[in-house]
C-alpha cells in the first residue's frame, strides 16, 4: 500500500513539477585559416538564432580543440565575422536564450496578445491593431512578449476572428491523475 502511495506522490511531482528553463548551447568555436596571409583565428560559430562564418578567403578547419593552427601561421583575435540571424518565432520572443534573431518583420497586436511576421515591413503599414517596431527603439530591443501567441501572419489572425487556436485537449496530468487517485483510493486498506 505504501508503495502505491509513494508512486502516486512521485507521479504527481514528475507531472506537475516545473521544468527547468532551456538554455541555448552555442556552436563550439571554429578554427579558421587564411592560407594566403598565413593567419589563423578562433571564431564564434553561432547558436540556434544566428550562424557566423569567416569572411571570404578563410577556410574552416574544424572545431577549436579538435584541430590546431598550422605551424607558422599567426594567431589573430580580431577577425570580422559575417553573422546571419534567423527569422524564427523562438529567436524573436522575449526572454529566449541565444543571439537576437532577425526580428525586423515582427509585428505585434497588443490588444489580442498576438505576434506575427510580415514579408516586407517597409512596403505598407501593418493591418489595423498591429504595430511595427517604434522609431527610436533599437532593433535588438524589439521582441514578442513571452506571454503572447504567434499567428502565421496578421491576415491569418484576422481570418481567425479571435477564435482560440487550441485544440481543446485536457492537460495530460489531469487525465492521468484521476485514474491514479482512484487506484490509490480503491487499493487503500479499509477498516474491517
Amino acid at each position: 500500500m505504501r508503495i502505491l502511495a509513494a508512486c502516486a506522490v512521485v507521479f504527481f511531482f514528475v507531472v506537475w513539477a516545473p521544468a527547468p528553463p532551456l538554455r541555448a548551447a552555442p556552436v563550439p568555436p571554429k578554427l579558421v585559416v587564411n592560407h594566403e596571409t598565413k593567419q589563423c583565428a578562433q571564431i564564434f560559430g553561432g547558436d540556434e538564432c544566428m550562424t557566423c562564418n569567416a569572411p571570404e578567403g578563410w577556410e574552416t578547419l574544424g572545431y577549436a580543440g579538435e584541430v590546431e593552427c598550422p605551424a607558422g601561421y599567426a594567431q589573430i583575435d580580431d577577425l570580422e565575422l559575417e553573422c546571419r540571424p534567423f527569422k524564427t518565432q523562438f529567436c524573436c520572443t522575449e526572454g529566449h536564450s541565444g543571439a537576437h534573431g532577425d526580428c525586423e518583420g515582427l509585428v505585434i497586436d497588443h490588444g489580442r496578445k498576438l505576434c506575427a511576421f510580415v514579408e516586407d515591413i517597409h512596403s505598407a503599414a501593418p493591418p489595423g491593431g498591429w504595430s511595427r517596431r517604434p522609431e527610436g527603439l533599437a532593433s535588438d530591443r524589439w521582441y514578442c512578449p513571452n506571454d503572447y501567441d504567434w499567428a502565421e501572419s496578421p491576415d491569418q489572425a484576422a481570418d481567425d476572428k479571435g477564435r482560440s487556436r487550441s485544440v481543446g485537449l485536457p492537460c495530460l496530468g489531469a487525465v492521468l491523475l484521476g485514474p491514479t487517485a482512484l487506484a490509490v483510493f480503491l487499493s487503500s486498506e479499509r477498516p474491517r
